[in-house]
């Protein structure tokens, strides 16, 4: 029966016209105008008259709900909208629980409330980074900037969509041996505890690259050429100059290593030095005077003692520790000396040889000085070779000197020319004083300076980059310790980092997770840890206890996270602070089906949109049959009543009681601990005439907000006390007005101080006005004709949607798990509600109650089973191109128009199809039945193309699929995604 029966259709209109009709035959004289006494008699009769032909069709009605409650027919009641709400802390707030049933208002008349307790604790996500040592990857997904950051949604594992933020380098630092044009240089990394990784550490860096800083172009360039040396060493040469660089606030000169591989790089010391290598001096200068010959003369053409040489050569001399061996090809001039008339030393008797001429003699160099400034004064070099650079003796040949490089040389101002400077300074001439003499003076050319060090160099410590982190690293100068440059732990698996800003030290965190729920086939196992003190003090990564609604991030839902004292801040990725790792422990092949994570948010609980009311008390009369009791709310459900049975219950009921079902007695003692009342939780079944004698057993009235007890026959009747022995709690509920969007909850009504805002970030679902009494006969119809029996495929579907308002249809799948896979033992339940779920998540809600009905009424064996599956149908998007044709271009937006709503109509998965009701799951449709419901459109000429694109959501994500093996997915149902349509004439 579609409608209920009517004693009389008519309105008010229709009563008004059939009394001005009447009245024409009866009282003509009743003109009904303005000032007409008839008219004001015919408005209160009529008035009058369609009142009373509502109140007997209301009788109609409830004669016909009692008649279906006698048959255990009764509309369901109110269901309330269900959702969550996030809250956001105050600032600087320590942790606070906000208990359960604190409500909240939506718009001043609807109210939600908490499903349970929950800590509200001041706490954000500052970032969250994925990381994969073995695809030596890290990239960060969220950074927190401001306030206003809006989360980006990332897929779990996937480092493609994301740049590497990975970068592996080492900087070797040597200020002055690098200072150096054209370097040629030579590095061994030693692993003296093992002669085997050495070796393979050098293969391994003889493939990296080796760069040096570019100032010019301010960038870092490779090096001209790598070789291999004996014992292990690898040559290195620079085609320019290594500038100067700034690595983590020291400018120096370096040299940038960058791994060929993630390998791990141990090392107990690094040793380097530099080839010999012939250099030119940058400056000469005899005295203050500069010289720019090619052959010249140091000391000039005439010298006296203490004159000075000065050799300029910055890059030879600034380095400390190195041989350093100066050599130039030297020959001697006799600058002679001129004539000018000799005095004779007349004597009083002379011979021929006083009149003879005399042969002037020579003025040499016997010795010099080789001299550095260092600061305050020069100071003579530390000489390990000292030919006579500028002494005569012998022939002409090539000379050197060689001496060790001071720690403490500096540069100097010599006349106008600034550097490192070395001189010789003569110390001892021959015949310095002698006015007639010859000077044999040196001259200089081809001279060249050539530096390296007998002993290789240590590098004490050098810098690394990796992980996002710049670390300096120090190496032993006492024993052989091996460092590792790069990783601190080695870590099998890909892991969420995730950096919040305060430690979780108290209450519970509930962290939601909003994610693109898909089919899964391959779930993957998570640990979660976070950074701990461990019981030695030391630090490291702990498990850390939660409690997972997420089922391991295959579905959203809220993680609680418990607290600890434990958390430690801890730097990582170049970012401090308290982190939370997920490892990804299952197998690592399953990486590439991984959901898709739109939000994380904090503070985040379940809330359900009722109000609570406080007990209701009533009394009974000596044997009251029947007994009503009328509450104070309309709209009301989750109705719960307590009788005292103080008076009535046995020791051992009581007892029993006690033991097994805690939950359905509360005793209640006074001061002195002698019990005063016994509440005993009775049960509400649809009709009370079911109930046996002694059942303790109500049913409720939900139109009329009553509460109705047995007589005895059916159903216990309460016990009478001398006060009050009945009390009920229930809520009411707003029904489909709690269905509202996202963004239109209310603050909480009481105030509480840790609170700064409250939100809904997804729309609440799931509320229902009470059901119609034609609904609930139709569905009624089944379960009454099947007996309630849960023994047959058949039977079970209907009792599901029996039980559930927001269910459409429902298919069960035999021996199919919930892939749509042949699986013996599994048992499929695939639901298509109707409202669909895309893109929300509130399937869990219905999923929960049907496994809460399941568990009620199935066997043990099936309600208990693992293979039982819930799971939503499948939705198959259909992106539909139609190209038609009209004959006259005048129709081309009313057929349009029709096309549009036809075949939207169509698609509709609850009310589409060719019968308008719905489709079966697993039938979906194709071209031709598409095209058959465009068919007969008024001026449309014909259909030139009809093209159909289908996708599903699958655990790689939303995929295109083609259309036959759309028709083959086991619980698919199709809806529109996108409808194109094209018009030509």
């Amino acid at each position: 029966m579609k409608k209920l029966p009517k004693l009389c259709d008519k309105n008010y209109d229709e009563i008004f016209e059939n009394f001005k009709f009447l009245s024409s035959q009866f009282t003509p004289e009743w003109k009904f105008s303005k000032d007409d006494f008839g008219l004001t008699f015919a408005k209160i009769f009529c008035e009058m008259q369609e009142n009373t032909i509502n109140k007997l069709n209301y009788s109609m009605r409830n004669i016909y709900l009692t008649f279906l409650k006698m048959i255990d027919v009764s509309p369901k009641p109110r269901f309330p909208a269900q959702g969550m709400i996030t809250i956001e802390a105050a600032k600087n707030l320590i942790p606070s629980c906000i208990r359960k049933g604190a409500k909240i208002d939506s718009d001043g008349d609807t109210v939600f409330e908490t499903t349970e307790d929950v800590y509200v604790m001041e706490n954000k996500i500052e970032n969250i980074f994925m990381a994969s040592d073995s695809n030596d990857k890290i990239v960060k997904v969220f950074e927190r900037e401001d306030e206003d950051t809006k989360f980006k949604k990332f897929k779990l594992f996937d480092f493609s969509k994301f740049e590497n933020l990975q970068s592996k380098m080492m900087f070797l630092c040597d200020e002055k041996m690098f200072d150096s044009q054209n370097p040629d240089l030579k590095f061994k990394f030693h692993d003296n505890l093992s002669q085997k990784k050495e070796k393979e550490l050098f293969d391994f860096l003889i493939n990296s690259k080796w760069q040096y800083y570019n100032e010019k172009e301010k960038s870092w360039k490779d090096s001209c050429e790598i070789t291999k040396c004996d014992d292990m060493f690898i040559n290195v040469k620079f085609d320019e100059k290594i500038g100067i660089s700034d690595i983590l606030g020291k400018k120096s000169r370096y040299i940038r290593i960058i791994p060929s591989s993630s390998e791990e790089i141990n090392v107990t010391n690094i040793s380097y030095l530099s080839n010999p290598k012939n250099l030119k001096p940058n400056q000469f200068l005899s005295g203050e005077d500069e010289i720019d010959e090619k052959e010249f003369f140091p000391f000039k053409e005439r010298y006296y003692i203490y004159d000075c040489f000065y050799i300029k050569c910055d890059e030879a001399f600034n380095k400390p520790g190195a041989n350093i061996t100066l050599s130039a090809d030297i020959n001697f001039v006799k600058i002679k000396v001129e004539i000018q008339g000799v005095v004779k030393n007349y004597k009083m008797i002379m011979s021929d040889m006083d009149f003879a001429e005399s042969e002037p003699s020579d003025i040499k160099i016997e010795s010099v000085v080789w001299e550095y400034w260092k600061g305050n004064s020069w100071t003579s070099l530390n000489m390990v070779k000292n030919e006579n650079f500028f002494s005569p003796e012998g022939k002409s040949e090539r000379k050197s000197i060689e001496f060790v490089c001071p720690d403490d040389i500096q540069e100097t101002n010599v006349g106008a020319k600034s550097g490192i400077f070395i001189r010789a300074r003569i110390m001892k001439m021959s015949n310095q004083f002698s006015n007639y003499a010859n000077y044999i003076v040196p001259c200089m050319k081809n001279v060249n300076l050539n530096y390296n060090y007998k002993n290789v160099q240590k590098i004490k410590n050098i810098t690394v980059n990796s992980d996002l982190e710049w670390r300096d690293i120090k190496f032993s100068e006492t024993e052989e310790k091996t460092v590792n440059l790069f990783k601190n732990e080695e870590n099998e698996h890909p892991a969420i980092y995730i950096k919040i800003s305060k430690p979780i030290s108290s209450g519970i965190l509930s962290m939601f997770f909003d994610i693109d729920e898909g089919v899964f086939k391959y779930k993957n196992t998570f640990s979660w840890q976070y950074w701990a003190k461990e019981s030695n003090n030391s630090c490291g990564w702990q498990t850390l206890d939660i409690i997972d609604f997420t089922d391991n991030f295959t579905k959203s839902g809220i993680v609680k996270i418990l607290s600890s004292k434990k958390f430690e801040k801890l730097k990582l990725f170049g970012t401090t602070g308290y982190f939370i790792r997920i490892l990804n422990v299952g197998d690592l092949k399953n990486c590439n089906y991984m959901p898709t994570i739109r939000d994380i948010q904090l503070n985040v609980v379940k809330v359900i949109q009722k109000e609570s009311k406080p007990y209701e008390y009533f009394s009974v009369n000596v044997r009251e049959k029947n007994k009503i009791c009328s509450l104070s709310s309309p709209d009301i459900f989750d109705v719960q009543v307590w009788v005292d049975e103080f008076e009535e219950i046995s020791n051992g009921e009581q007892n029993k009681l006690e033991a097994n079902a805690s939950d359905k007695i509360e005793i209640k003692k006074n001061k002195s601990g002698i019990t005063e009342k016994i509440w005993i939780k009775w049960k509400e079944i649809n009709n009370i005439l079911n109930a046996g004698p002694m059942d303790r057993a109500y049913s409720v009235d939900y139109d009329n907000s009553k509460v109705i007890f047995g007589d005895g026959k059916h159903g216990k009747i309460p016990t009478e006390q001398f006060g009050e022995s009945i009390r009920i709690k229930y809520s009411t509920t707003k029904g489909k007005k709690g269905n509202i969007d996202a963004s239109s909850i209310g603050d909480f009504e009481s105030v509480f101080p840790s609170v700064l805002k409250v939100y809904n970030s997804k729309p609440m679902y799931g509320g229902l006005d009470t059901e119609s009494i034609d609904v609930a006969a139709d569905r009624t119809f089944d379960e009454i004709s099947r007996g309630g029996r849960l023994v047959s495929i058949t039977g079970f579907e209907k009792s599901i949607i029996f039980q559930n308002q927001n269910i459409f249809k429902v298919k069960c799948f035999p021996h199919v798990n919930k892939y749509g896979e042949e699986c013996f033992g599994d048992l499929t339940i695939v639901i298509l509600p109707k409202v669909p779920m895309i893109g929300y998540d509130k399937f869990s809600t219905i999923r929960e109650q049907i496994r809460e009905f399941i568990t009620n009424n199935a066997p043990v064996n099936l309600s208990k089973s693992k293979n039982l599956n819930i799971c939503e149908a499948q939705y198959v998007e259909f992106y539909v191109s139609i190209v038609a044709t009209v004959r006259n271009l005048d129709d081309y937006q009313n057929v349009h128009n029709e096309i549009n709503t036809r075949i939207k109509k169509f698609l509709d998965p609850i009310n589409g199809g060719q019968s308008g009701s719905g489709f079966e799951i697993g039938k979906i449709p194709g071209n031709k039945e598409i095209l058959s419901s465009i068919s007969f459109i008024p001026k449309l000429d014909y259909v030139n193309r009809i093209q159909t694109f289908t996708k599903v959501l699958s655990d790689e994500g939303k995929k295109e699929i083609s259309l036959s093996d759309a028709k083959k997915l086991k619980f698919a149902v199709p809806i529109l995604k996108n409808l194109d349509i094209k018009i030509c004439n």
